[in-house]
């Protein structure tokens, strides 16, 4: 059983239009760890939504990233997602299903799973922009910066900008900054990384 749903306000969870939804989004190291983050998370006011156990399991496509999500053993989704891999913010357009678990056995059976994904994520927000601060089992710390935007080029053009001043608030050097997703480093890190 398929259920559709609508992003509103709080986290990645919450809920994705099946035509897909716009957003700008940065990916950064956190070679020194998430507490200092989370110190000026709150100094900036930030709210924080919760915290999660996600595992993301990803199966082969021709183009874009296919994965179903667990979160807290509880809920179940369908991701795919485009975005390009460069460090800088950029545009990602995804959508999102909520699936029953059948759905993860049924494509386990008819595709190969890639790779699997599996961390802790606290889920901030501030200003309608979505911070991450990640732990990501075999690779380490990590923030991410998401916000919703409509698509059209001013939007996509605010939006980075948007990113890059909190990347400055939040301390985040261009150094730190990652083009890929946690499934391609793990994969180009081998099976001892990939492991659960």
């Amino acid at each position: 059983m398929l259920r559709i749903h609508y992003l509103g306000g709080g986290c990645r969870e919450a809920h994705l239009l099946a035509g897909g939804r716009f957003f700008v989004e940065l990916k950064a190291q956190a070679p020194q760890g998430l507490e200092a983050l989370r110190k000026r998370l709150s100094e900036l006011g930030a709210s924080l939504v919760g915290v999660y156990h996600q595992v993301d399991t990803y199966f082969p496509v021709p183009q874009g990233r296919l994965k179903i999500r667990e979160v807290d053993g509880e809920k179940v989704y369908l991701i795919y997602y485009e975005r390009e891999d460069i460090p800088t913010p950029k545009r990602n357009k995804a959508y999102l299903l909520e699936v029953d678990g059948e759905m993860k056995d049924a494509l386990t059976k008819i595709l190969k799973p890639t790779v699997v994904v599996d961390k802790r994520r606290e889920v901030y927000h501030i200003d309608n922009l979505r911070i991450h601060l990640d732990s990501v089992r075999g690779l380490g710390d990590f923030v991410e910066f998401e916000l919703p935007v409509s698509g059209d080029p001013e939007s996509v053009k605010e939006g980075k900008h948007k990113l890059r001043e909190y990347m400055r608030l939040l301390g985040i050097e261009e150094n730190q900054l990652i083009s890929v997703s946690y499934s391609d480093l793990l994969l180009t890190r081998g099976p001892k990384a990939r492991g659960r």
